[in-house]
């Protein structure tokens, strides 16, 4: 009761330092200087300023200050690390002064959960004293803290949330919105049969299928169709769909080439796709919720070889994946232009119905 009273004395010390978002109440507090400088370098600037809401337990920039020397000049030389050190401070939702007090461990956005102890001496996330309490932001809350939380990096095998070859079937709700309307249907992703060159085909059930694969331990994506669009593509060598192993921050770019085949022309290019591990959270779909998935940004370009391309496509992709499970969200953002001129975007979403035993 007693230490809870102090972090309720520290709420009203503070005040309803009420900022526009959550870098602003930062900046208001006069104190926090050095870690909008680190969030701005580590590129997050854009993600605090999101919707969330966020309960982030902020460094004084004397908790800066006291860290080795040399050792904030290295986070500042490493923007993935920095990332990864600064999204550990990150928690999902708005969690105020009386709900930290009661509880024992807190999940951040780095996959790592902060130990809560509570005692005479005040609040302590993660050993670190809690100085000032509930900065309030429209987009969340700031707990400002009196040390640097410095994790040990943690790095996560990909393949234990890609099931290249699952032993079930796949019922996903798909929803599809572009120019003219917006329509939903349930997929069906079949289980794997054999494929050319060791590829796994997974066919749907509009005729749409996907051949994926592991190489050298990372999963790979060996061709697809995309029956509603009228054309077929072939990578070689297969391209990743994820690295083998990932740690927040890190960014992977794999290239193959592309042969692209429509009912009136086959045409050759590059494919190029970029991966990076942002967070890991918990996901909520019809098929029930699935906790620390990783989720991944992909960013892709599509580019045929020659003067006259006949298009170039550009997705940008949110992906997320559920150990021994694969794939249960996702958000794809489509462009697609012909010799200049756009003519199609479109956006897929993605969500888990549910899995069934596939039949043997």
């Amino acid at each position: 009761m007693r230490s809870t009273l102090h972090f309720l004395l520290l709420l009203a010390a503070a005040g309803a330092a009420r900022g526009d978002t959550l870098l602003d109440a930062a900046r208001q507090s006069g104190r926090c200087q050095t870690f909008c400088e680190a969030v701005a370098a580590a590129g997050l600037s854009d993600a605090l300023a999101g919707p969330g809401p966020f309960t982030v337990f902020v460094p004084t920039d004397e908790a800066f200050a006291a860290l080795p020397e040399g050792a904030l000049a290295a986070l500042l030389a490493e923007p993935a690390r920095l990332k990864s050190v600064l999204l550990h401070h990150v928690a999902r939702g708005k969690v105020t002064a009386q709900e930290v007090a009661g509880f024992e461990t807190v999940r951040t956005l780095a996959g790592r959960t902060l130990p809560i102890s509570n005692d005479a001496a005040g609040v302590r996330v993660g050993g670190a004293r809690v100085v000032t309490a509930d900065l309030a932001a429209e987009n969340g809350v700031l707990h400002l803290i009196g040390a640097v939380l410095l994790p040990e990096e943690q790095r996560f095998d990909v393949g234990e949330y890609f099931p290249v070859a699952p032993q079930r079937d796949y019922v996903y709700r798909r929803t599809l919105t572009r120019r003219g309307g917006r329509s939903e249907r349930s997929q069906l992703v079949r289980e794997g049969s054999p494929g050319p060159d060791g590829l796994v085909r997974f066919d749907d059930n509009e005729g749409e299928f996907l051949l994926m694969g592991s190489r050298d331990g990372r999963p790979v994506m060996g061709g697809q169709s995309m029956r509603a669009q009228g054309f077929e593509q072939r990578y070689e060598p297969p391209i990743p769909l994820f690295p083998r192993q990932a740690a927040i921050g890190e960014r992977h770019t794999y290239r193959s080439k592309i042969a692209h085949e429509t009912r009136f022309m086959t045409f050759e290019g590059t494919l190029e796709r970029e991966v990076e591990l942002v967070g890991v959270e918990d996901v909520e779909t019809p098929a029930g919720t699935f906790p620390a998935c990783l989720k991944f940004k992909v960013t892709s370009a599509n580019r045929p070889y020659g003067e006259r391309r006949p298009f170039v496509a550009r997705t940008e992709e949110t992906v997320w994946l559920a150990k021994g499970v694969g794939e249960v969200k996702s958000v794809n953002q489509t462009s697609l232009e012909s010799l200049g001129i756009p003519w199609l975007t479109a956006t897929i979403e993605l969500e888990l119905e549910r899995t069934t035993e596939a039949p043997r």
